[in-house]
């Protein structure tokens, strides 16, 4: 499950973006009006997300992403432009949406197909967020009104259309005249779960080689840890452990020996699957 919030009494803060990012970190899009239409932009880097956000005045609009369907790529971060057309990952828009959850598309899936609006060999590629964008544009957002929320369909829509006006769909919490969909107290206490994966690394004491044949005794904790939260910024090794050490090593300037490598390579499948367990357990 991803994370949605409309920032529109005050600001995020550094602090809940990073904890927001570490625990859904496949991409982060953000939607604000501007003369009558919606300005957005998508991207797997959180460090250029929070550049543009900080200059932002509410009302805002952002979403993080925990990939449940479709590939980690910028063109699958949310929002998406109700258009059959292919949309740019930054611009402007007369209607958005955000989404949360699964969309059932197979019952629309021929239709698309025989529009052209949806190739046979695109279905692996793409989200069940990219297709509901689509099936919107084809079919009206009146659908929307239309659908039981509370059984069948697990999962939220959030529509912003011109001229800047929004609509919600499914349960979200309301703080202080800020719209999320999940409370920012109870991803605070999911965030200092997921963090205690690390603590291992802490016991380590091993041999690691520089390479100016150099001997350290540990890794560098918080080196391994920033390397992890920001992993989104090297989406050609999103899901290969190996590569991940490979490339943490070189960053770090080390090499290790065969024992050290399959160490570190358990650390990091170890955070993956301990965060992901966490999160199907918290949104359960």
């Amino acid at each position: 499950m991803c994370w949605f919030g409309a920032f529109k009494t005050r600001k995020i803060t550094e602090d809940e973006f990073r904890i927001l990012h570490l625990t859904n970190p496949d991409g982060i899009g953000v939607a604000y009006p501007v003369d009558g239409e919606w300005a957005y932009f998508k991207t797997l880097s959180p460090n250029e997300a929070w550049r543009k956000v900080k200059l932002l005045e509410p009302p805002y609009y952002i979403h993080f992403r925990l990939r449940s369907a479709g590939t980690v790529r910028p063109e699958f971060v949310h929002p998406f432009p109700i258009t059959l057309e292919e949309a740019p990952i930054e611009g402007r828009a007369k209607s958005l949406i955000f989404h949360l959850g699964s969309f059932n598309f197979a019952p629309y899936l021929n239709e698309l197909r025989k529009m052209g609006i949806i190739s046979p060999d695109k279905i692996g590629y793409v989200s069940d967020s990219y297709i509901l964008s689509k099936v919107l544009a084809v079919w009206g957002t009146d659908m929307l009104d239309k659908l039981n929320w509370r059984q069948g369909w697990h999962t939220r829509v959030i529509l912003l259309t011109s001229p800047h006006q929004e609509k919600y769909f499914g349960h979200f919490t309301n703080e202080n005249g800020n719209i999320f969909s999940d409370s920012l107290s109870y991803t605070r206490s999911f965030y200092s779960q997921a963090y205690c994966y690390y603590d291992e690394l802490d016991d380590w004491d091993i041999p690691i080689r520089t390479t100016n044949r150099k001997y350290v005794n540990k890794i560098d904790k918080s080196f391994m840890l920033e390397f992890l939260q920001n992993l989104s910024e090297y989406p050609d090794i999103l899901e290969e452990p190996k590569k991940i050490v490979r490339k943490i090593l070189k960053e770090m300037n080390v090499r290790a020996s065969p024992e050290v490598f399959e160490k570190l390579k358990n650390i990091v499948e170890n955070y993956f699957e301990g965060r992901y367990s966490l999160i199907s357990e918290y949104y359960i």
